[in-house]
């Protein structure tokens, strides 16, 4: 289990809008328990990325995350369709 990543989201959880370390509430914080339970069902952050451009006569589109590449510019989508994150900018 990550540790960082359950502080994270126990954060964006929180309406104190404070990190745990800040908190007095340390030993029956909400947020921490909802980000304890979010990651044991398996939600993850949101991966962000961008298209790379590559070739020179035939250019392709590369994943920044996952190194997928698209099979031409015009496949451009918000997402990568291999790793699913959220790609800058999205389609154009």
């Amino acid at each position: 289990m990550s540790k960082e990543q359950i502080e994270e989201m126990a954060k964006d959880l929180c309406q104190l809008n404070r990190d745990c370390a800040e908190c007095s509430h340390s030993g029956m914080c909400q947020a921490t328990k909802y980000a304890n339970r979010a990651y044991s069902a398996g939600y993850r952050k949101q991966s962000e990325g961008e298209w790379k451009v590559n070739g020179v006569y035939f250019k392709t589109l590369n994943c920044s995350v996952c190194d997928y590449t698209a099979n031409s510019i015009y496949e451009k989508t918000n997402y990568c369709p291999n790793c699913g994150a959220k790609m800058k900018g999205g389609a154009k």
